[in-house]
């Protein structure tokens, strides 16, 4: 059995967490949920709630896995466009650059990233973004805030884990587009994203 990851990292008791069952085509339906303190006891309760030989095929994480050494990242540029393109009037605001951010986001998704590849060491790792998902996904659109908020965020970072183990043909990997990035996570990171080409 094939089994995605998603994480939305949050503060005490708001850290969600979501097993996925793979699927051929999104929506994603959640094996597993729930909400936690920090990244070491979301990854821990993540992989608790992991069936009986199931194989983890990538995680997605709604924080920023790599940042740019110079400027703002390639990859919130794209999906500022993309946003406004889809008709969404406050892109700056909701796609924010990553000096703007706060610690949760930044600090415990990093850690929770570093967590899961201390324990899977190879495991395809993909950003997501909740908020432009919402906008660029239909699928997305469609997945209730049932039983929190923050577990759905979850499993909408799945999606993003989703497309990283999948490809699918109408999502980008905005990573690609990066240059002079730093990130202390090895390969492979992605940023998996749909409706960015061009962008």
């Amino acid at each position: 059995m094939d089994v995605l990851l998603g994480f939305d990292p949050g503060g005490e008791g708001a850290f969600g967490w979501c097993v996925a069952d793979d699927a051929a085509s999104l929506p994603l339906r959640a094996r597993a949920s729930g909400l936690a303190s920090d990244a070491r006891e979301a990854v821990g309760r993540a992989l608790d709630a992991l069936p009986p030989g199931a194989s983890v095929l990538a995680a997605g994480i709604d924080a920023p896995l790599l940042w740019s050494r110079a400027g703002g990242r390639a990859a919130d540029t794209a999906i500022r466009r993309a946003l406004g393109r889809a008709g969404y009037k406050h892109s700056s605001g909701t796609v924010q650059s990553v000096n703007s951010l706060r610690g949760a986001c930044l600090v415990q998704g990093m850690l929770a990233a570093m967590e899961l590849r201390e324990r899977i060491a190879t495991l395809p790792l993909s950003e997501a973004h909740l908020k432009a998902l919402r906008w660029l996904c239909h699928q997305a659109k469609a997945v209730s805030e049932r039983p929190s908020e923050h577990e759905r965020d979850a499993l909408l970072s799945a999606f993003c884990a989703w497309a990283a183990a999948h490809r699918p043909p109408d999502w980008s990997d905005l990573y690609l587009n990066e240059n002079r990035w730093f990130s202390p996570l090895h390969q492979p990171l992605h940023y998996f994203m749909p409706a960015i080409a061009g962008a």
